[in-house]
């Protein structure tokens, strides 16, 4: 297959094969794929094709998934790829969340006063809450 440059009208060359692609969902890393990476030689436009004809690993192929991931992040560029825009302000929201929850626990943890402990808690609840809502809309 060869893949072409809509501005330049030129053969995309390949860049680099072997990119390991890992296809990404409002709820984290779902597959790994190999494909190659091509680039423009006029406009240096690069997108990602060629993929195998199936994944390398699926994320339900636990505890090897995660530490395949891990080796492959240490090893070379993997290029996340999401299903749609949304997912991904999902999962980044979601996250977010996650991370603010876990501040207002630490912090209510070491707060050295009631009213301090109050608004940590307070914190918490609210990014809770910011958490539900946004679970609540992707569905």
């Amino acid at each position: 297959m060869i893949a072409v440059c809509p501005k330049c009208q030129i053969a995309l060359a390949p860049k680099k094969n072997g990119v390991t692609v890992e296809v990404m969902s409002d709820f984290g890393s779902y597959q790994l794929w190999d494909a190659d990476l091509l680039e423009c030689p006029e406009c240096r436009l690069e997108i990602v094709s060629n993929f195998g004809k199936k994944p390398l690993m699926e994320h339900y192929q636990k505890p090897a998934y995660e530490r395949t991931l891990e080796y492959l992040r240490y090893h070379g560029p993997v290029v996340q790829a999401w299903e749609t825009r949304r997912d991904k302000e999902r999962y980044h929201i979601r996250n977010r969340c996650d991370q603010e929850i876990q501040h207002c626990r630490d912090a209510g943890r070491t707060a050295l006063t009631d009213s301090e402990r109050v608004g940590a808690m307070q914190g918490e609840v609210d990014w809770m809450v910011a958490r539900q809502m946004a679970e609540e809309d992707s569905q």
